[in-house]
């Protein structure tokens, strides 16, 4: 059985460096598992991210495909909260976040196992994000766009790692 987050973390790894050589990261999980990578000391860095947020797959094996309802939360940690939506758009967001959101919708489109259900996908752009959830929030403050799309994942075919971003 091919598991839709490990699939996920596959494609998400072809994904190219952002202009100042960064690579993004990717996990996924619930706001528990999130804040428990989110302390972790290591030394990578843990930005920009790529979080899956935990949701149900539904797989058909007569189909070989896995489809899903998937919100994912592509975010970088905020260096300047306390500033101006304009500020954050410009430094966080077209710099970053926007780019990393193209590259995502391209790597479904063109990765030969994937593809967004009728071509349609919700973004939100916001800045100072922070997941709550009963008293719980997330560790740090982030700039984030949140995707939300059906995506279809095929099980019986290659991944094309030779995607032009």
């Amino acid at each position: 059985m091919i598991v839709f987050e490990e699939k996920l973390r596959e494609l998400i790894e072809l994904l190219p460096v952002l202009s100042d050589g960064s690579k993004v990261r990717y996990d996924w999980g619930t706001i528990d598992v999130l804040n428990k990578f989110l302390s972790i000391v290591d030394n990578k860095s843990k930005y920009p991210l790529i979080w899956l947020i935990t949701g149900k797959s539904t797989n058909s094996y007569v189909k070989r495909e896995i489809e899903r309802n998937t919100k994912i939360v592509i975010a970088i940690n905020s260096k300047k909260p306390n500033e101006l939506n304009n500020f954050q758009y410009q430094n966080d967001f077209k710099d970053n976040l926007i780019i990393i959101l193209e590259w995502l919708v391209t790597l479904f489109e063109k990765s030969g196992i994937t593809q967004i259900i009728d071509m349609k996908f919700d973004y939100e752009i916001v800045p100072n994000y922070s997941i709550a959830t009963k008293d719980k929030g997330v560790l740090d403050v982030w700039n984030a766009i949140v995707f939300e799309a059906d995506l279809l994942i095929k099980t019986d075919r290659c991944v094309n790692e030779n995607i032009k971003f």
